[in-house]
């Protein structure tokens, strides 16, 4: 059996939903957790309202985005990647170097927001993977993002 068409108004609804995606990506990419909805619609070209029709509150759009950028992270192949069987120390350089090209790319400055120690805050943020899910250490206030990170410079970006 052949689908029903979409009607014009769930392919305008699809249409509008993408455009904010998009526009979420790129600003939570170059201001962080510190988006805002009014910049996000600015650049979408629809209303805070409309956003707001699409996601309850600026948190659940945030944890959205995030979750968006975690997948756009893995859709692309990577080319010129080695087999690990093949060149072990070629495959992991080479997944490091993507793995970190791609997170300045598509996560940009949100990266600090995920990886730094936050209080609870929402329901919504809480959603966001813990900086230390990964490796089943606990952040603490003080833990830095990465072993070697520099306290000052990361103190310094984070002090709110």
């Amino acid at each position: 059996m052949d689908e029903a068409p979409s009607s014009l108004a769930e392919e305008r609804q699809r249409l509008t939903r993408s455009r904010i995606r998009r526009a979420a990506m790129e600003v939570v990419a170059r201001r962080g957790f510190d988006a805002t909805v009014e910049e996000i619609a600015q650049l979408s070209g629809v209303s805070p309202r409309t956003i707001f029709r699409h996601y309850k509150s600026h948190d659940r759009l945030i944890v959205a985005t995030v979750k968006d950028m975690w997948e756009a992270c893995g859709q692309r192949p990577i080319e010129g990647l080695p087999s690990p069987s093949e060149d072990l120390d070629g495959w992991l350089e080479g997944l490091a170097l993507t793995i970190h090209t791609r997170n300045a790319e598509i996560i940009g400055e949100a990266f600090w927001d995920i990886h730094a120690p936050r209080d609870k805050g929402s329901d919504a943020l809480s959603e966001v993977p813990d900086s230390g899910a990964s490796t089943g250490s606990a952040a603490s206030s003080t833990s830095l993002p990465w072993p070697g990170a520099q306290p000052e410079a990361w103190a310094t970006r984070h002090r709110r």
